[in-house]
C-alpha cells in the first residue's frame, strides 16, 4: 500500500516546501474529473443531439473515481517515465487503465444497486458499464493528463505553517528557501 501513498525520493522536492499532500491532490484530481465529466457530457449531448442547452451530467461517484484513478496514474506515469516509455504508449496504458477502472467501479456500483451510469444505448457498450465509443476521447485526455495535469499538480507545493510569502526564485514549482 505504501507504493501508492508515499513518494520515492526521486519525486520528492527536498530543497523546499513539501509537495502537495496526497489528500489535496486527490481533491484536485476529483474536482477536475467531476468538472471534465460534466463538460464532456454537455459537449457530447450537443454533438450527438444538437442540444443547445448543453446539459451536462455526472455522478458524485465520479469525484472519487477520478481522484483515486489519477493518484494511481501518478505512480504509473513515474514508472513508465523511468523506463523511457514514449508518450503515445503511455497514453495507451492510461486509456486501458481508464476503461478498467471505470468497469470495476461500474460493477461495484451496479452490484450495490447504485447504477451511476448506463451505456446500453451506445453501440459498443460492455455490459452497459463502459463504452468503447469514448476510446478516442480517453486517449486524447490521457495525453493531456500525462503532459499537463499530473506534472502541474505534482509541482504544487504545500507552504509550511507560519512560512511567509517570499520573492525568492521558484525551483521545480516550489519556492527555494534562502540558504544560510
Amino acid at each position: 500500500m505504501k507504493f501508492f501513498l508515499a513518494f520515492p525520493e526521486t519525486m520528492r522536492n527536498t530543497e523546499g516546501p513539501e509537495l502537495l499532500p496526497l489528500h489535496w491532490r486527490f481533491f484536485l484530481y476529483g474536482l477536475l474529473g467531476f468538472a471534465t465529466e460534466v463538460c464532456f457530457t454537455a459537449g457530447w449531448e450537443f454533438v450527438v443531439n444538437l442540444n443547445f442547452k448543453f446539459p451536462g451530467n455526472t455522478s458524485l461517484w465520479s469525484f472519487v473515481i477520478y481522484g483515486t484513478s489519477l493518484l494511481i496514474c501518478e505512480r504509473v506515469r513515474q514508472y513508465l517515465l523511468d523506463r523511457d516509455v514514449p508518450l503515445l504508449a503511455r497514453a495507451f496504458v492510461y486509456t486501458v487503465w481508464a476503461f478498467t477502472w471505470e468497469f470495476c467501479w461500474g460493477m461495484i456500483l451496479t452490484s450495490l444497486g447504485w447504477n451511476a451510469w448506463d451505456y446500453t444505448p451506445f453501440d459498443y457498450d460492455v455490459m452497459g458499464i463502459i463504452t468503447l465509443e469514448y476510446t478516442p476521447a480517453w486517449y486524447v485526455g490521457s495525453i493531456f493528463t500525462d503532459l499537463f495535469i499530473i506534472p502541474y499538480t505534482m509541482s504544487l507545493c504545500w507552504k509550511p505553517k507560519g512560512e511567509k510569502a517570499t520573492s525568492e526564485p521558484i525551483v521545480n514549482g516550489c519556492v527555494k528557501p534562502k540558504s544560510g
